[in-house]
């Protein structure tokens, strides 16, 4: 919103403009003063004056409106580490968190006998792109064979296309079998940067074809 600030103005003169005051410096218009209330809610207020606060009731974060030179922004009130003093509300509506939120949830999925499994080699089955922030991803793998004669079949959860994460979860039969099903568990992954995250399978057998599919899932902790 413009302010029409008096003109021409001396050194000194304040204008007070809703819940902010401003003085003039001699060259340009200051905030001395802003509102002092407190605005409650999930989102920030529109059109706060300086020195305005808002505590993010999903966040639990105190946040002061503030003006330099080049920007105005929210900033915390607080230097604030670790987990939030208040933890983000539970739901009822069957709603989903927000992106960057505690609880974001992110799934991929592909159809069994989608993916083209030469043997003894890793494959990436489907993957994820987990922006920066603390994760747990877990996934499974369903390997396919037509003529019966899979002896070895795994799933893992990796940061790296086509390579081997940990834990590796492998089933190992005596006896060829023509479908392998496997569950990853849970892998965290503490990530800095958007980051691709890969389900990777890899089966062994000796002769026809083998296929798989599967899915891998991720929910954001912090």
């Amino acid at each position: 919103m413009a302010l029409d600030f008096p003109s021409p103005a001396t050194a000194g003169q304040q204008f007070v403009a809703g819940s902010t005051t401003w003085q003039f410096d001699g060259v340009k218009w200051v905030a001395i003063a802003g509102v002092s209330s407190c605005a409650l809610g999930d989102t920030p207020p529109s059109n706060p004056g300086i020195g305005s606060f808002w505590w993010d009731s999903i966040g639990g974060q105190l946040y002061v409106y503030y003006t330099d030179p080049n920007s105005s922004e929210w900033v915390p009130a607080t230097n604030q580490g670790g987990a939030p003093l208040v933890m983000p509300p539970g739901v009822t509506n069957g709603s989903n968190a927000a992106a960057g939120q505690v609880g974001e949830f992110l799934s991929a999925l592909v159809a069994n006998n989608t993916v083209s499994m030469p043997t003894n080699t890793q494959v990436n089955i489907t993957s994820i792109s987990l922006t920066a922030g603390d994760w747990d991803v877990e996934g499974g793998v369903s390997h396919s064979s037509a003529s019966s004669t899979m002896t070895y079949g795994e799933g893992t959860i990796s940061s790296v296309s086509a390579t081997r994460g940990l834990p590796i979860l492998g089933l190992n039969f005596t006896t060829a079998m023509n479908t392998i099903s496997i569950t990853v568990p849970r892998v965290r992954f503490s990530l800095t940067a958007t980051t691709t995250i890969y389900l990777v399978g890899m089966c062994q057998y000796s002769t026809s074809t083998a296929a798989a599919g599967g899915y891998i899932s991720a929910r954001r902790m912090r």
